[in-house]
């Protein structure tokens, strides 16, 4: 599961990174606010993505396996907060992409 995982998350992870490039092109373009605050979303969503992500690994990888076990339970039970960060990101990049294109 921890292989499929870290596709899906390396998947997701590029295609933010996309919508963050392609937002800076679009901001840079128009000079339109929404381009600019969907950009920093996405970019953010990444990086807290990441971080967590990371802190996982560092838990895990550690040399106490009880602390590892320990990590991986409160892993799966805080799993909705965890992704609730990255998640309210992207939706407010996708608001802000959909309001720039509007007021044009």
């Amino acid at each position: 599961m921890e292989a499929s995982y870290k596709l899906e998350r390396d998947a997701g992870n590029r295609l933010r990174w996309w919508a963050a490039l392609l937002g800076l092109i679009a901001w840079w373009q128009t000079s339109q606010p929404g381009f600019l605050i969907g950009a920093i979303c996405d970019d953010r969503a990444v990086a807290v993505d990441v971080a967590r992500y990371q802190a996982h690994q560092t838990i895990v990888a550690g040399d106490e396996p009880e602390k590892g076990r320990a990590a991986d339970a409160r892993l799966v039970s805080n799993g909705a907060r965890s992704h609730a960060v990255p998640d309210a990101l992207g939706v407010l990049a996708t608001v802000a992409f959909l309001w720039a294109c509007m007021s044009r």
